[in-house]
């Protein structure tokens, strides 16, 4: 545990200048506390995952057939309206008409999403775009992969921010989160992060900007 917040507040020190938060996951109230801590730690705060559509509501622009709770629309405005990190979004996404493995995916503009398709992963365009931002980080944080990168066909967004992460070698780089590990893991990229998290909770709370028990219990011991 130790090596692990080590490794999460090494990649958060000093200043925000080219330091890059990759967030993926379905909701945005479940990574709210995240986004807040982020935002004001970072430069850039990649999005993807199922909060994609939360983010295209709270622009005016369509979410999809995914039923997105007011709470999760707020706070995406939240986000996105309270200054600090850049908030980037992808331009095109990836869908389908059912949450299905054997879909058929369709590539749809950020603002041409039908309202009877579900946003599975970030599109090829949006997968060089991202793949721009982190080759030129010098810190970076992933947690949550960018579509159901379980099915192939919804597994393109997530292995193109692997293969960036994993190719900016002067980086520091801390990958979070037992389904963005995973990617990692299967691809065979272990040795290529600067550290893969298993903290599970305990690192998603230090991204959050709690205070771990065990981290003040060492920190009241050397006092």
């Amino acid at each position: 545990m130790e090596r692990e917040i080590t490794m999460l507040g090494r990649s958060l020190e000093g200043s925000t200048h080219a330091t890059v938060a990759i967030i993926g996951g379905a909701k945005v109230a479940d990574k709210i506390q995240v986004l807040r801590h982020l935002s004001k730690k970072v430069d850039t705060i990649l999005i993807g995952g199922g909060m994609v559509a939360a983010f295209y509501l709270a622009q005016n622009n369509p979410g999809g057939a995914t039923v997105i709770a007011e709470a999760d629309r707020l706070a995406a405005v939240e986000v996105l309206n309270g200054g600090g990190a850049k908030v980037v979004l992808p331009s095109d996404v990836i869908t389908a008409s059912e949450f299905s493995k054997s879909s058929t995916p369709s590539l749809r503009e950020s603002n041409n999403v039908p309202d009877d398709e579900l946003i599975l992963d970030i599109g090829p365009r949006s997968c060089k775009e991202y793949a721009q931002v982190i080759s030129g980080a010098e810190r970076i944080i992933w947690n949550g992969p960018m579509g159901v990168f379980e099915w192939p066909a919804f597994a393109n967004g997530s292995i193109a921010v692997a293969n960036a992460v994993a190719a900016n070698s002067k980086s520091i780089s801390v990958v979070g989160g037992g389904s963005t590990a995973e990617v990692i893991g299967s691809l065979d990229l272990e040795d290529e992060i600067t550290h893969v998290s298993t903290g599970g909770g305990a690192s998603l709370e230090f991204l959050e900007g709690k205070t771990l028990p065990g981290v003040a219990a060492l920190d009241d011991a050397a006092d």
